[in-house]
């Protein structure tokens, strides 16, 4: 699941574990290293 509003709406849904550096336009720059832009979440 992508979320690409600004608004922070599917993480008030989904909780956080941490807030990675980079986004969505870091993941598609720099795809090699997905794990700083993909903010995992809890189940």
């Amino acid at each position: 699941m992508i979320d690409a509003d600004f608004q922070p709406s599917l993480s008030s849904y989904y909780k956080i574990s941490h807030q990675t550096e980079k986004g969505l336009s870091g993941f598609l720059t720099h795809i090699e290293n997905a794990d700083n832009c993909i903010t995992p979440i809890q189940k």
